[in-house]
């Protein structure tokens, strides 16, 4: 766990979304804890909850801004998506015309469009270092 490793919090799944058997011919995905700290606070996020996913990840990270925007502070956040399985939340759904990978996408852009905007609402954008990398892009199937 990330906090056992040198991190003060954490939040989210404990392993990637698509980690789950015969990947990527099932469609029977396992349920996934979801674990703030230490303490596993969903034991079976389903994949009907993994469209909450990046909203989620995306308020954690504002709630830490808020929290600590007057002392040093470093924020690792990993989406899921858009590792398969894939899910947009409802007001992203069908929102790009081009498919669920781009409605991910899109869900993803404003996430972190809303992280950006916060640390100029608090006079940060310009003290700090924001890395955006993707380490793959849309599956071959």
């Amino acid at each position: 766990m990330p906090t056992n490793h040198g991190f003060d919090e954490y939040f989210g799944l404990p392993y990637s979304n698509n980690m789950w058997p015969d990947h990527p011919t099932s469609k029977d995905f396992p349920a996934l804890p979801l674990i703030e700290g230490t303490k596993t606070i969903n034991s079976n996020v389903t994949a009907d909850d993994q469209q909450y996913l990046t909203r989620w990840d995306t308020e954690q990270a504002l709630k830490i801004i808020e929290r600590d925007r007057d002392q040093p502070f470093f924020l690792y956040m990993p989406y899921n998506m858009p590792h398969v399985p894939i899910y947009a939340s409802d007001k992203f759904r069908d929102s790009a015309g081009k498919g669920i990978y781009a409605d991910v996408v899109a869900e993803i852009d404003s996430s972190v469009g809303k992280v950006v905007s916060a640390l100029r609402q608090h006079g940060l954008d310009r003290r700090t270092f924001v890395l955006f990398m993707s380490d793959n892009g849309l599956w071959l199937s």
